[in-house]
């Protein structure tokens, strides 16, 4: 056998080592690093945007972590990621991760186009309108909640816009549904006639909007601003963390929205007035009056009822009374008013209606002066706080309208009127008020059943419900119609309203009750 040389022995030793140590390396490699796939990333449309893998490479293994991220063009907004396989941890974030699937993929970045909104207010100066969901520009068929606010002399009228439909556009809170189409929304608003602008019942208003001390808003076009209020404690306290709140309780004993004062005050600008009058609900605290600069605190409207606050007669009459609870009604100033406020602890206030150079009721019958129980027949006449009153026949609301004269007035004590103290119960007869003219008349009912007539100045009216003559012109006096308490097939009272020259006037009804008639002469 033939011997190698110990030194080429050692060569060939040396050289089959190297070639096992790179063979070991390689299949180290191959193991450590798998099999490489390609990534490709696009946007659709490819104008919506850029869509990148922020790491910058193009093969990846698979179950690799990949950062991505897209970036919409001008007038697109990123929608969400998709691909045919592989995984993303959010695939609707513009900014994510993508796991890398065991084969090449195309990762798409999906945009869609959106459209813009500018809101604009007519005129100008008449209020704001407000995109209230902020986004500016959005898909067609989104839903865009926007807001108007009228500023003083002016009130809300509607919304108009050259494409997209609204929820409704006489609210001055409503949605827009985005047109396919860039679109100017317009809120449009109207010069108030302040005169004819009578009752504030807040229905303009942002329901659930909170006003702190220091703010001020609109109403129908009358600016309220929120003031500090005075606790009923030994000191006097004055605070001022309070809040005004636009609710739909109905708590004051309205309809619709009214508002919640929680220890603040509520300043009526735009005096002087005559007179006025809102309804209320207190359930708990004490009360603030302010009326030409004199301060009342006190803890029940009945306390200041027949009062004189700052110049100005006070009257309140109270419908509904759940003891220990709460107890609602009406607060009526007489006189020339240049500065009201009112504010309470747990108070709810509506339809603050006032009298700018209107007519003021200077006296009432309240038939307090009357026999309890004391019925009249058709023909009597009686007399109550000096006024005579005739009772006279009836029209029933059958198909001949037929007059009946056997019906009674009695004097009630049950306060189905929604007045105190006594009332007049008118059960098929009409009843004749004497001593007109007078400018205006205003009166308490309760209706509890039947048809009603009313007579104004030689023109007649048979009707069912006090709410058919709302608004009415009735002799060429014009009638208004406020409704307190509705108890659904039971009763419902309110109040009954003619301003104009009233030369004669009557009521009735069938299950009718009359209180406070108040006349002006």
């Amino acid at each position: 056998m033939k011997r190698i040389p110990k030194s080429r022995r050692y060569s060939y030793m040396a050289r089959a080592g190297v070639i096992m140590v790179a063979v070991a390396v390689v299949s180290l490699l191959v193991v450590a690093c798998g099999d490489l796939y390609s990534l490709v990333i696009v946007a659709n449309p490819s104008v919506g945007g850029n869509a990148t893998a922020v790491t910058g490479q193009t093969m990846y293994t698979a179950g690799s972590q990949v950062t991505i991220q897209a970036v919409a063009a001008e007038g697109y907004r990123f929608v969400n990621w998709t691909a045919p396989a592989g995984s993303f941890v959010d695939a609707n974030s513009a900014s994510t991760q993508f796991t890398m699937p065991e084969e090449n993929v195309t990762v798409t970045a999906n945009f869609v186009v959106t459209y813009a909104v500018t809101m604009t207010a007519n005129p100008p100066t008449g209020g704001s309108a407000t995109d209230v969901t902020g986004q500016t520009r959005y898909v067609a068929g989104a839903q865009v909640t926007i807001e108007a606010v009228s500023y003083y002399g002016h009130k809300f009228v509607n919304w108009t816009a050259q494409a997209g439909s609204f929820a409704d556009a006489d609210s001055s809170t409503t949605q827009l549904t985005m047109p396919a189409q860039d679109v100017t929304v317009t809120a449009n608003f109207a010069e108030c006639d302040l005169a004819s602008e009578i009752c504030i019942d807040f229905e303009d208003l942002v329901l659930n909007t909170d006003y702190s001390v220091g703010f001020a808003f609109i109403a129908s076009c009358v600016q309220i601003d929120v003031e500090g209020f005075q606790l009923d404690d030994p000191d006097e306290t004055w605070v001022y963390d309070g809040f005004a709140r636009v609710s739909g309780d109905q708590n004051a004993g309205g309809s619709g929205q009214d508002i919640q004062v929680a220890n603040v005050n509520l300043w009526f600008h735009g005096g002087p007035w005559d007179c006025l009058s809102l309804l209320f609900g207190h359930s708990g605290g004490n009360l603030n009056i302010e009326v030409n600069g004199q301060l009342r605190n006190f803890s029940d409207f009945r306390e200041i009822d027949g009062e004189t606050i700052g110049g100005v007669e006070v009257s309140v009459v109270v419908f509904v009374d759940v003891p220990h609870r709460y107890y609602q009604g009406m607060l009526v100033l007489s006189g020339t008013i240049n500065h009201f406020a009112i504010g309470g602890g747990e108070l709810w206030i509506d339809n603050a209606c006032l009298c700018m150079g209107g007519c003021v009721p200077a006296f009432c019958v309240d038939f307090e002066d009357l026999v309890l129980n004391t019925d009249y027949s058709v023909g009597n006449q009686f007399w109550a706080s000096g006024v005579q009153i005739d009772v006279e026949g009836f029209q029933l609301d059958d198909t001949d309208e037929t007059w009946v004269d056997d019906g009674f007035a009695r004097v009630s004590g049950d306060q189905s009127a929604g007045g105190s103290g006594k009332d007049i119960e008118a059960n098929n007869v009409n009843l004749r008020f004497h001593g007109g003219p007078w400018d205006c008349l205003s009166l308490l009912f309760g209706d509890w059943g039947g048809n009603l007539n009313i007579e104004v100045n030689g023109h007649f009216r048979n009707f069912c419900d006090f709410r058919e003559i709302d608004g009415e012109t009735i002799g060429g006096v014009e009638v208004s119609v406020a409704v307190f308490v509705d108890v659904p097939h039971s009763c419902y009272q309110g109040m009954l309203f003619l301003s104009g020259t009233i030369n004669s006037f009557a009521i009735g009804g069938q299950e009718l009750f009359v209180d406070n008639v108040c006349l002006d002469q």
